[in-house]
């Protein structure tokens, strides 16, 4: 069974861990942040976060309180009550465990029913279809695709934009 919880200072080296190599790394956060993870650039993101003002940051742990996931909740510049789900990553060891479907389903009932939000969107590559099947189990929709247009060493990647609406569950 797993839960949802605000995201601990500790959980940085679990996420360290789970990001493998620099393709991964960049699929998880593109060029926002220094590869490789360090402890000093997870404190500076979790910096980013530490009011709650630009959004928050979340992790999903097993019945034994260890960490298999996390993501951000960010809120959107001029789109009042919509946030962007940023950062999502599950422990590579616990993957096809539908770990990262449940802790989108819950993410998104955390973010409609006590963050009081209506929309939800993420991106996801076009080359992580892993990723993109879970985004969609949880009830995300493609709404927007966008050809080649992010540049990774010698490739050019597509991506997806995703949402997910409330009003769509009937909450």
């Amino acid at each position: 069974m797993m839960k949802l919880r605000p995201y601990q200072a500790s959980d940085s080296k679990y996420i360290i861990a789970w990001i493998a190599d620099e393709r991964s790394h960049f699929k998880w956060c593109l060029h926002h942040m220094a590869y490789p993870l360090t402890a000093e650039v997870m404190e500076a993101y979790e910096n980013a976060f530490v009011d709650g003002r630009d959004g928050w940051l979340m992790t999903a742990v097993d019945e034994n309180d260890v960490p298999v996931g996390h993501l951000s909740i960010q809120r959107k510049d001029g789109e009042e009550k919509t946030v962007r789900f940023n950062y999502i990553v599950v422990d590579d060891k616990r993957r096809k465990e539908g770990i990262g479907t449940e802790m989108l389903k819950e993410a998104v009932e955390y973010t409609f029913d006590t963050l009081g939000m209506e929309r939800i969107t993420l991106c996801v590559f076009e080359n992580n279809q892993i990723a993109h099947n879970c985004y969609r189990s949880a009830g995300f929709s493609d709404i927007r695709h966008h050809e080649r247009c992010i540049p990774y060493k010698d490739e050019i990647w597509s991506y997806y934009d995703m949402e997910q609406k409330k009003e769509l569950l009937g909450r």
